[in-house]
């Protein structure tokens, strides 16, 4: 659960991010009571981000609900800057990096939910290619040499979505 809380929070400052100046004149604020959106539970997020901020976990966030194409909720807590205390504001900027992976784990999970395909079905039943992995058995350094061997069983949804594929970025 707060592996999910903590995603949502990486995705909502991606989002926040974004809107800086692209939100400007398409979305407007609204009431969240105006939209279904219980004020009690959004005081829950409130308390939750702050305390991550209090206790170190976050130097600080940008929080974005939008519902039926209305802003419900926008908040900035914590620091952009923690040496010089520079307050997070609502339209910072952010450098983000790797949000494909949350991203696309969040479009594989809901697919998965809908029935498309099984966490354990192996990946080469989607791309061939993938069918009858090798791996390193052994490399020379002298000479860039190698051998490999057939794999114990092959790559599979799961390994994907939980980095244990065995696959590199080289």
């Amino acid at each position: 659960m707060k592996r999910l809380l903590l995603l949502f929070i990486a995705i909502t400052s991606f989002v926040a991010g974004l809107q800086a100046q692209s939100y400007e004149g398409l979305l407007t604020p609204a009431s969240p009571a105006a939209h279904g959106v219980s004020a009690e539970r959004l005081g829950r997020i409130d308390a939750f981000i702050k305390q991550h901020v209090d206790e170190g976990q976050l130097s600080g966030s940008v929080m974005m609900i939008i519902r039926d194409g209305r802003i419900v909720y926008h908040k900035a807590f914590g620091y952009s800057d923690i040496e010089t205390k520079q307050t997070m504001r609502t339209d910072h900027l952010f450098r983000i990096a790797s949000m494909t992976k949350p991203v696309v784990s969040t479009a594989v999970m809901m697919l998965m939910e809908e029935g498309k395909f099984g966490l354990d079905d192996p990946v080469s039943k989607y791309i061939p290619e993938f069918a009858n992995p090798r791996v390193l058995e052994s490399y020379n350094v002298a000479d860039t040499s190698y051998t490999t061997v057939a794999a114990r069983s092959e790559i599979t949804i799961r390994h994907l979505l939980s980095h244990t594929s065995g696959l590199g970025y080289a």
